[in-house]
């Protein structure tokens, strides 16, 4: 198999994309972030929800900014913002 291809979906070269698989490594990852109850936070790129799912878990609110169309991985208590453009240079006034 394509080792850009995860879970039937193709990592797209132009948004830089790769798609966390290993479960150490995520993990590890969230272990880092810490988050926490009370906090807000941004994620830009969820990808299939590897890092949002149990990010999300742990916060009060997870903003989710999704560029690329075909992905639709979101947490439970994750709201969605999908800018009207996918072009990388969109500013926040786009979202």
């Amino acid at each position: 198999m394509n080792n850009r291809v995860h879970q039937g979906h193709l990592a797209r070269k132009r948004f830089g994309q790769n798609f966390l698989n290993d479960q150490f490594v995520i993990d590890s990852i969230v272990s880092a972030i810490n988050p926490q109850k009370g906090q807000a936070m941004v994620e830009i790129g969820p990808g299939l929800a590897a890092l949002t799912e149990p990010v999300g878990e742990r916060l009060d609110q997870l903003t989710v900014i999704e560029l690329d169309r075909r992905s639709g991985g979101t947490s439970a208590n994750a709201s969605i913002l999908r800018p009207e453009t996918d072009d990388l240079s969109a500013g926040c006034d786009d979202l």
